[in-house]
Formats: C-alpha cells, sequence, structure tokens
C-alpha cells in the first residue's frame, strides 16, 4: 500500500476524531456559544500537529448539535476540504472518559495528497484520550483528488463503530461508489504499523467488462498483510497471499 495513500486515510480520520475532542475543554462558554465553538475550531490545527484548520461558519454550539460549513484541514502532505459536517454527541459519559457521537453527517468531501509530500515519512501513532462511540457517522459525495479526470469518486460511506483503549472496532462499514461497493468488518490500530483484522465483501464493475464480486479478509498489519479472497462472480477463484 502506498505510503500516501495510508497517511492520506489516516489523517481523514484523524480529522473526524479532533473534532469530537474538541469538546473537552469543558467550559460552558465553549460548550453553549457559536463563538466558543469558532474559537475552539481555529484551535484544531494546533492539536493536529501543524495542520490549518478554517471554516467558513459555524452554526449552534459545541454542546450540540453543531454544524459547520466550509471546512479546510491542510498540511504539507495534504488538503481535505468538506462543503457541510453536522454532528450531534451526547457529552454526558465524557466524565467517565467516553464520547458518544450519535450522528455524524459530512457532504462534499475532496480529499487530495500533495505532490511534495514525503513518503518516506512513517506512519504516527494515534493514542485517544477517551473511547469514542460512533452510532452512525454519513459521508457522501467524497472525492479522491482534484483532477475532474483521475479523481476516484465515492457517492456514500455509513459507518458504526468504537474506539476503546486505542482500537478502532468497525462493526459496520459501508461503502458505495460508481465502480465498487464493499462491506467492513473488524479492528483497526492506529499505533506501529497499524495491525489490522478485517473481513469484507465486494463487488467491481469495471466499464466495458463483466462484474466481479466475493469476499475476503485482511490480517496482519501494514508491514506484511495477509489477503485471502474468494472471488464469486464471474467465476469463481481463490487467492491466498502476503503483501510486504
Amino acid at each position: 500500500m502506498r505510503p500516501a495513500l495510508r497517511k492520506a486515510l489516516r489523517r481523514a480520520i484523524a480529522i473526524f476524531f479532533v473534532l469530537s475532542l474538541v469538546s473537552g475543554a469543558g467550559t460552558m462558554w465553549l460548550l453553549g456559544t457559536e463563538a466558543g465553538a469558532r474559537f475552539a475550531l481555529s484551535k484544531v490545527g494546533v492539536l493536529m500537529k501543524g495542520g490549518v484548520v478554517k471554516a467558513d461558519a459555524v452554526d449552534g454550539h459545541l454542546a450540540s448539535p453543531f454544524t459547520i460549513r466550509g471546512l479546510v484541514y491542510e498540511t504539507d502532505s495534504l488538503r481535505m476540504t468538506v462543503e457541510t459536517l453536522s454532528v450531534k454527541w451526547n457529552l454526558a459519559r465524557l466524565l467517565r472518559r467516553q464520547l458518544d457521537i450519535v450522528s455524524l453527517v459530512a457532504d462534499g468531501v475532496v480529499l487530495t495528497s500533495k505532490e511534495n509530500a514525503d513518503e518516506s515519512e512513517g506512519l504516527t501513532d494515534i493514542h485517544l484520550p477517551i473511547n469514542i462511540v460512533v452510532h452512525d457517522a454519513r459521508v457522501s459525495s467524497l472525492k479522491l483528488g482534484e483532477d475532474p479526470g483521475a479523481a476516484l469518486l465515492v457517492d456514500s460511506i455509513a459507518m458504526t463503530t468504537a474506539t476503546v483503549d486505542d482500537v478502532l472496532r468497525i462493526e459496520r462499514l459501508s461503502i458505495r461508489a460508481p465502480l465498487f461497493d464493499g462491506d467492513f468488518e473488524g479492528t483497526v490500530t492506529p499505533l506501529g504499523d497499524y495491525p489490522v483484522s478485517l473481513d469484507m465483501k465486494w463487488a467491481y464493475r469495471p466499464p466495458d467488462s463483466p462484474a466481479y464480486s466475493g469476499h475476503g479478509s485482511f490480517r496482519g498489519d501494514l508491514a506484511r498483510l495477509a489477503v485471502k479472497e474468494t472471488l464469486e462472480q464471474p467465476f469463481a477463484a481463490e487467492i491466498d497471499a502476503v503483501l510486504e
């Protein structure tokens, strides 16, 4: 897996985690006013190790619900823009070090990796100070890349997850796109070489060719990943390989 892609995916997930943790400041001004929400958003970039975060508008307050419009997150290696991000969460369990995100809806997301990114840079460990439970997260109109002729388009992503003790537990992750569909469940640990254990069902519809579908699994980590796949359509086949 290309280092730039691994970094882009990791940071895309990290931005949603950090937005969830912004409310941890705990003051009534931060939680109860739009001015507090805008101030907290301006400080997210500091937490993201040099990234810049800005937004055109923030409606609501961090005590939930709130909507961010024209969100931009940018580092030396990537840029992510989100037309609208709406969050509803339950802060009552923060005293027990758990944040319940009832719903997270993002629309119009564009994620690009910059050409000058240092692909030799290793993966960064992500340690979360609290557990995060996401009951329902949905992303629509996702585009990976800005070039209209080369960008990968994703119609929608829906997921239910829980991050406990730095382990991301994926109860449901459904991806729908013009060329492919995927349904995943399992765990990812964003530490070291990112240990992963995922099961999946998938379908691929290449232009002017028969559709492919199957199921399989990923086991191991991003340094040594065991891949097992069973092709069901348009013919039967099996793959058992290790990617290093």
